[in-house]
């Protein structure tokens, strides 16, 4: 597999030179189609990343509009985007970045009805949200499809990132689903959003994106990634291919 164009080797000089990417690996990247759910505070650096990657089709699902107190972490989007729709303005936003790949944005919520229409075709797909029943429909979905789910959470000074694919753990061995529909847990809304952590966890699930879709390296299949951001601590846990009865606190 070869990249067709040679302004996107240039580009992508520096991917092409890791060990295991290559050209071949960049070429995957650019035929790649990937799902990113939510385009809040983390989805703005994965996607920024994806898109500087060269990733060849994003389908990015959010009818929300911009409000100012979401600039501050979603950092895509500016002061005059206020009252537009976030998919619209991050696809504006990205294109000069993936000259020869699109952002195509959808604006609406994926339901248990919609949402294997919606993500089939994909090859990766992204959790960004923080609504339970939307991020309960999306890995479920997945699961059934086949298609590997990159998870991220952050809520106050605390994030979460993991890998849920075939074969492997499923959101069910991290989050205890019955409590979280019923009564959801903690909120950014509530306790607020550590906007570098943003940063951080959104460019870890960039990576794991673009490690699933080259094939390098040991995704975070079975585990996920904690971060303490007060703490200064990164700690990695396993998950187990089971019901987890007690759920991880969020």
């Amino acid at each position: 597999m070869q990249l067709e164009h040679s302004d996107t080797r240039e580009r992508q000089r520096r991917h092409i030179a890791l060990a295991g990417v290559g050209e071949a690996g960049a070429a995957k990247l650019t035929a790649a189609r990937i799902a990113v759910v939510g385009a809040g505070g983390l989805a703005t650096p994965a996607l920024t990343l994806l898109a500087g990657a060269e990733v060849g089709t994003i389908t990015l699902f959010d009818f929300d509009t911009i409000e100012r107190h979401n600039l501050s972490r979603q950092t895509l989007y500016r002061e005059a985007d206020i009252g537009g729709y976030k998919a619209e303005r991050a696809r504006d936003r990205l294109a000069s970045a993936m000259p020869h790949g699109s952002i195509r944005p959808v604006l609406e919520r994926l339901t248990a009805e919609n949402a294997e229409r919606l993500l089939a075709d994909h090859d990766v797909v992204l959790d960004t949200t923080d609504h339970w029943p939307t991020r309960f429909v999306v890995a479920d979905t997945c699961e059934r499809l086949g298609v590997p789910l990159v998870w991220g959470s952050v809520v106050a000074f605390d994030g979460m990132c993991t890998v849920f694919a075939p074969g492997g753990a499923g959101i069910d061995a991290l989050i205890d689903r019955d409590r979280m529909l019923s009564c959801p847990g903690r909120s950014g809304s509530v306790e607020g959003t550590f906007s570098p952590l943003c940063g951080q966890v959104g460019s870890a699930m960039a990576g794991e994106t673009i490690k699933l879709l080259t094939g390098i390296g040991r995704p975070l299949i079975g585990r996920v990634q904690l971060w303490d951001t007060l703490g200064a601590t990164i700690r990695e846990m396993p998950l187990r291919a089971h019901p987890n009865t007690e759920g991880t606190e969020l």
